[in-house]
């Protein structure tokens, strides 16, 4: 029996299956096995599985039941005394199992570590800023998700637990996983160091806002819901349910969908009015920090539209559209500079000034300005 199981889970991912088995195959911890799960797919991903002799691969095939009951029926076919998930566009760094099995070696008291991930495009580059730090167990879970699932490592006993993923959800499984092993008492370590990578490209499910929308309302219901939920838990309900809807309505401005983003909008205000407190900073912070996610292509057009169509219960967040859009333009703008785009950076400080004139009296926008039509920023000559 394996020390270690990689559950590969695949639907219609035959152009990045490959790399993902082979960075499991690749782990400095070689005492393992990875079971490839073909959920129906109609694409080759199960002749691509197919082409590994390995004898540490196993392939199971079966008819498209969803992402849980792919990753359950590669669990219930697997023996290692750890587990861990790789979706089929995700991939694991060479010391994944050896820096989390190391943990859970040393510190039995935990059931499962998470450790850090970083963001890659669809060919594998890196995104700048993108990242999923992991965060601590315990009523804190109900936030949202703090872990990227390819980033964790379960003890096996731990699951025999709490049962396999919920295949009821459309959306948000592997949170409602993680909340369970710790309601069970099941501590989450975390590790500050990167052993996954997240990739971001257009077929992804977590781009689908209606899906998640259902899906992690449907996860905070499974936890609210349960009769034995401890009193730190019960009292964090709207802040939870404020998150999900705030987070679902950022995730329908993306897609240019305004009616569906006022909404749960105006459902973030009434699950926790803290959202509208104190000007609506709290949600500003939030639309910021979608602005300059990944997943976003142009903070600038993102920002625009969420500020222009917030509900009446955000009206002096509204108020505070131009401000805030120039202060979204000067970051973008720097941004653009410290990768050498002279030109983008200049556009996008006449933008700032554009929102807010009264920043021509700044010295450091002027100093800025001028260093790029005739100097150098950020040590690179701009360009003419």
């Amino acid at each position: 029996m394996p020390c270690h199981s990689i559950i590969v889970a695949s639907h219609n991912q035959a152009q990045f299956l490959p790399h993902a088995i082979e960075s499991a195959l690749a782990q400095t911890d070689g005492d393992l096995e990875v079971v490839v799960v073909d959920d129906g797919s109609t694409d080759d991903s199960a002749e691509v599985a197919g082409r590994y002799v390995d004898p540490r691969v196993t392939l199971i095939r079966q008819e498209n039941r969803g992402l849980s009951a792919a990753r359950n029926a590669g669990l219930l076919r697997s023996t290692g005394e750890t587990v861990a998930f790789l979706d089929a566009d995700d991939l694991l760094l060479p010391d994944h199992l050896e820096t989390l099995g190391a943990f859970l070696r040393e510190s039995p008291d935990y059931d499962a570590v998470a450790g850090n991930c970083r963001w890659i495009d669809g060919t594998g580059g890196e995104l700048p800023g993108g990242s999923r730090r992991p965060a601590a167990d315990g009523p804190e879970l109900l936030l949202g998700n703090p872990f990227h699932v390819a980033a964790l490592l379960v003890r096996r006993a731990a699951l025999d637990e709490v049962g396999l993923f919920d295949e009821a959800l459309v959306a948000g499984e592997d949170w409602d996983l993680w909340m369970r092993l710790a309601l069970a008492g099941r501590r989450i370590g975390v590790s500050d160091r990167v052993v996954s990578l997240y990739r971001q490209h257009d077929s992804q499910m977590t781009q689908d806002a209606g899906r998640m929308r259902s899906g992690l309302l449907d996860v905070l219901r499974n936890v609210f819901e349960r009769d034995d939920l401890p009193p730190e838990w019960a009292c964090q309900s709207g802040r939870a349910y404020g998150l999900v809807h705030a987070r679902s309505a950022a995730r329908w401005f993306l897609v240019g969908d305004v009616q569906h983003a006022i909404a749960d909008l105006q459902a973030a205000v009434h699950a926790d009015p803290g959202w509208a407190a104190d000007g609506g900073s709290a949600l500003a912070r939030l639309l910021s920090g979608w602005a300059f996610s990944p997943q976003c292509p142009d903070p600038l057009s993102f920002l625009s539209l969420a500020y222009s169509h917030l509900p009446d219960s955000l009206s002096a967040l509204r108020r505070q559209r131009r401000r805030r859009l120039a202060a979204a333009a000067r970051h973008a703008s720097a941004n653009a500079f410290s990768r050498g785009d002279a030109r983008e950076g200049r556009s996008l400080l006449w933008r700032a000034l554009y929102y807010s004139p009264a920043l021509a009296l700044d010295r450091g926008i002027a100093s800025t300005l001028a260093r790029a039509y005739f100097g150098r920023v950020d040590g690179r000559r701009s360009a003419p």
